[in-house]
């Protein structure tokens, strides 16, 4: 039988994935792109809220078995929290809310992009993995290998789309960046 609980969860997650999935459309299909690119900030904004911020903000809050707190994993679990939302802040500064959908002009290689070509993803791994640990919620915390996977694909979609906007330029910026999450890691 499913639980509320169960339910719940379960919402958040499919929500989170209609959110991947349409992004992953929109990105590989250059008249929708080009489409979502027109549209109000507002509503680009409430997109990403709806589908990406909101579950993995809400998917440690629900009820799920927690873990035995251990003062070591919440700090942890802090740090990575805090240390996700500086990078969101410096990399929003740089290039906006939705960059994997928005054109530049040119593509931005200083600050925090100078380190690794996607912090934005990064803070959004960070997050789900310090608010799963600060919450004890065995649950969120057995998702981020999925939103990992889902990033990774992400990555993947973007950059053939980036290479093929900005061509020699998005190239020359991947040789400069080796890194595409955590430097000298991945």
């Amino acid at each position: 039988m499913i639980s509320f609980e169960n339910s719940a969860f379960l919402c958040l997650v499919l929500i989170n994935l209609i959110g991947f999935i349409s992004c992953f459309v929109i990105m590989s299909n250059p008249p929708l792109k080009k489409k979502f690119w027109n549209l109000p900030k507002a509503i680009e904004k409430i997109y990403v809220l709806i589908f990406f911020a909101a579950p993995i903000a809400f998917l440690p809050l629900l009820p799920q078995p927690r873990f035995e707190l251990y003062y070591i994993i919440l700090i942890i679990g802090i740090v990575l929290a805090l240390l996700s939302v500086l990078i969101w802040i410096q990399a929003f500064k740089q290039i906006g809310t939705i960059p994997s959908l928005k054109q530049k002009s040119k593509v931005i290689s200083s600050g925090i992009y100078g380190i690794v070509r996607h912090p934005i993803y990064l803070g959004n791994i960070l997050m789900p993995i310090g608010l799963g640990l600060v919450f004890r919620a065995v649950y969120a915390l057995l998702y981020v290998p999925v939103i990992i996977i889902l990033f990774a694909l992400t990555i993947f979609i973007e950059e053939k789309s980036l290479m093929e906007g900005y061509g020699e330029e998005y190239i020359k910026y991947k040789k400069e960046v080796k890194w595409r999450l955590i430097a000298w890691v991945i």
